[in-house]
């Protein structure tokens, strides 16, 4: 919100640690945070923290292949905070993919972006099936390319609009469009 604090090392540290759940044996935590403290600089955006966080994680995964789990959660953890804002709500974010998937589609219809049958579907009932687990079982590379090259993103911020299951879902909705309308949500979901 361009409001100034001061370098927090913990709360790095926390983010990390976070991130490198069920990892820890094999993630050199202080490692990545004197990196990361080499890469600083003064007056650095918390966003460009974050970046130059994953972009240290992404430099180590020839070490190990749990730098690529690591940097893909860290990429994964920008994404959900682009998509449903910052201190977004992890117990109900089921809820919020389908609001979110509903608003962006509905969005994206009335810029001419999407066809105008994308939103005739129940959003409810096709964010309740979408299963955001499964966003983790991405390496780094894949969720990379998947971010930067198929997810929608608002032209003007460069915002992610969607999660990978977003993405599946948007992909399903849109081949199911020349379904007949009774049984369109259940190929979606057959999908």
């Amino acid at each position: 919100d361009g409001s100034k604090e001061a370098f927090s090392e913990s709360k790095l540290t926390r983010t990390l640690l976070r991130a490198a759940e069920g990892l820890e044996r094999t993630i050199d935590v202080p490692a990545i945070i004197a990196r990361v403290r080499a890469e600083m600089y003064d007056q650095i955006k918390t966003k460009d923290i974050h970046d130059v966080l994953i972009m240290v994680v992404r430099s180590m995964i020839e070490r190990d292949p749990a730098y690529s789990r690591l940097a893909s959660r860290l990429l994964l953890n920008r994404m959900y905070g682009d998509v449903f804002g910052e201190g977004y709500d992890q117990a109900n974010i089921a809820e919020a993919q389908a609001e979110v998937l509903e608003r962006n589609t509905r969005r994206a219809v009335e810029k001419g972006d999407l066809d105008e049958r994308m939103a005739a579907y129940d959003f409810k009932r096709l964010g309740r099936a979408m299963k955001i687990e499964n966003d983790n079982l991405f390496e780094y590379m894949g969720l990379e390319i998947i971010s930067s090259r198929y997810c929608m993103e608002d032209p003007e911020t460069k915002k992610q609009l969607e999660t990978p299951q977003m993405l599946w879902m948007r992909t399903a909705m849109g081949l199911a469009l020349n379904e007949p309308m009774e049984k369109r949500h259940d190929v979606v979901l057959e999908f």
